[in-house]
């Protein structure tokens, strides 16, 4: 509730502070001062290394997980690409190698969703998961697939996420064929997440007891081998990310550390509209720059999704509800500019595309051939009837504010 005040606070009351035109840097300074004592931000510490963080890089960084030894998280998360894979969607089990090798090998199979980054996942308050918020924490209690009786153990929703994709046939399991072809499909066979999940951790421990290497680690860890499964596994990948992946220095975390110098004139330009009257902050909230809800910008849909006619409902696969059709959760911006394509099908190709399509959705389908000649064209009031409200306000009045927008999400 407290970050839902500080965003329509910026967005409206706020925006009479902070209206943008050409001014003095000093100036600038002076606004953007306000918009770190509406939001309380401040330079971030990085965490110390958990008593499971040597156990999480071994579990990030080995195809262990894999029902045929073919894929690691490692393969999705590549440093060089913001810890996304700069697919449009993800390559799963099958794939070979890394990023657009990875795709055009055609050997892999698509997961149907782009590949979320992993920067400062355990930052307080992330506690939504995916694109559609299938791991969630309400009220202390923490609800997925599995069944929220299941999630006892875990020490956070990102543990819970980090095991998820281990029991998907697309992403770790292997590939779904008329007989399966690994132990850990074997194990896991058609049963249902609550009973897939015993199953598979199962299964993984005692895969897990034949590597030397591991089996060290989780001495060192002052683990004993009953206590591998699951909830081992999903504390550690998260302790390893918390760590790794949290607190990178950018210009803006320079600036917001005091150094008015670490930011161009442009780029505090482009933070006064992001937080004026472009009103990006009404759901890209800082610090992570999201508000951690589910919003529709009417992206086109294209000609994969994991619904029946090759659709991606979003957030309605979790909640059943038609007035979740189409929306997905606002994603975080940390390094934004490393990240794309864009969108949950990465329909996007670079920021300014993405941008526009919040101000004018119209202009994507005009200006692309393939759009308008794929089912889209069928589909495209669907997609504009489930854009969010807040877009309407929204005020980017040239290219020369567009690009100050632009400048700044690239000091993010």
């Amino acid at each position: 509730m407290r970050n839902k005040k500080k965003g329509l606070f910026c967005s409206s009351i706020g925006f009479l502070v902070i209206s943008s035109s050409l001014v003095f840097a000093s100036d600038i300074d002076y606004k953007l001062k306000a918009v770190k004592e509406v939001y309380g931000l401040e330079s971030c510490t990085k965490p110390t290394k958990g008593r499971n963080f040597a156990l999480g890089n071994f579990f990030f960084e080995s195809n262990l997980l894999a029902g045929d030894n073919d894929i690691k998280c490692r393969d999705c998360h590549l440093d060089e690409k913001g810890l996304g894979d700069g697919l449009p969607i993800a390559v799963g089990v099958g794939g070979e190698g890394h990023s657009d090798y990875r795709l055009a090998n055609g050997t892999g199979a698509l997961v149907q969703r782009n590949a979320m980054p992993l920067f400062d996942r355990t930052e307080q308050g992330y506690q939504t998961f995916f694109w559609d918020g299938k791991v969630d924490q309400r009220n202390g209690e923490i609800f997925s697939p599995f069944g929220h009786n299941i999630a006892s153990g875990f020490n956070s929703p990102l543990a819970v996420a980090a095991t998820l994709p281990l029991t998907e046939r697309d992403e770790f399991l292997g590939q779904l064929s008329m007989k399966a072809s690994n132990d850990l499909q074997q194990a896991v066979g058609n049963k249902l997440y609550q009973k897939r999940f015993d199953a598979l951790s199962s299964a993984l421990a005692a895969r897990l007891k034949t590597s030397t290497e591991f089996l060290e680690i989780l001495e060192r860890s002052g683990y004993q081998e009953n206590e591998i499964d699951l909830v081992l596994i999903g504390n550690s990948i998260a302790d390893f990310i918390e760590h790794e992946f949290s607190c990178h220095e950018t210009k803006w975390r320079q600036y917001l550390a005091g150094n008015n110098g670490a930011l161009s004139l442009e780029e505090k330009e482009g933070a006064v509209l992001f937080f004026g009257k472009a009103r990006c902050a009404s759901c890209h909230q800082p610090p992570l720059f999201t508000d951690f809800q589910f919003h529709g910008i009417g992206v086109p849909q294209g000609d994969f999704g994991p619904n029946p006619r090759v659709r991606d409902i979003g957030r309605a696969n979790v909640t059943n509800k038609t007035e979740d059709l189409y929306k997905f959760k606002t994603p975080p911006l940390i390094k934004v500019s490393e990240t794309g394509p864009y969108g949950h099908n990465g329909r996007f190709d670079d920021l300014e595309s993405v941008v526009l399509h919040h101000v004018n959705p119209i202009e994507y389908f005009v200006n692309n051939e393939q759009a308008l000649g794929s089912k889209d064209r069928f589909r495209l009031a669907k997609y504009i009837d489930s854009r969010s409200d807040r877009l309407k306000f929204i005020e980017i009045a040239d290219e020369k504010e567009m690009s100050a927008i632009i400048a700044f999400l690239k000091t993010l």
